[in-house]
């Protein structure tokens, strides 16, 4: 089913894309992730620029696992700059390939209208296993489950960390 799939068939071109700016606290990404339900915001700069991402991922990583506070931390120092970004007509499996060899999750699509290049859509994981492209959704450890192993080997190396609790009311 994925022969001649192109992301464009898995990106809804009227979905809300979901911004935050760099200036913004990551508690402030965080709650914008849940509400609206999504695994990563595009970052702008002050001008209205995309000049990153934030993802679930980069919150474990650069947050959780660091122990910075979330209210206080910015976006700016967290995110991934300069995300890697496909156009519409690419086919999946090369978005797939993609995706896989760069270890990322999610991929900003870009189209240009009217000369400006524009952020049209994601396409996340997620949208590859539920779009009906015949791949079956892995079934993960669980996500409960990898907090706490992720939650334990820090709390061994004696670090102050927030609950496994509190990691889950920011990703739902």
């Amino acid at each position: 089913m994925l022969e001649g799939a192109k992301v464009i068939d898995l990106v809804d071109r009227n979905g809300k894309i979901v911004y935050v700016n760099e200036s913004d606290t990551v508690l402030d990404a965080c709650s914008k992730m849940k509400h609206t339900e999504t695994g990563s915001v595009l970052v702008r700069n002050g001008k209205g620029a995309v000049t990153g991402i934030i993802t679930a991922r980069d919150l474990v990583r650069k947050i959780v696992a660091l122990d910075k506070e979330p209210a206080m931390a910015r976006v700016g120092e967290v995110m991934t700059g300069h995300p890697t970004a496909v156009r519409p007509n690419i086919l999946l499996p090369e978005a797939m390939k993609l995706m896989g060899a760069m270890g990322i999750c999610h991929l900003p699509v870009v189209d240009e209208i009217n000369g400006k290049k524009e952020v049209i859509g994601m396409l996340s994981e997620d949208d590859i296993f539920a779009g009906g492209c015949g791949i079956p959704k892995p079934e993960p450890a669980g996500v409960e489950e990898n907090l706490h192993a992720l939650h334990e080997e820090v709390v061994e190396e004696g670090q102050d960390v927030i609950t496994e609790e509190e990691i889950l009311d920011c990703l739902k």
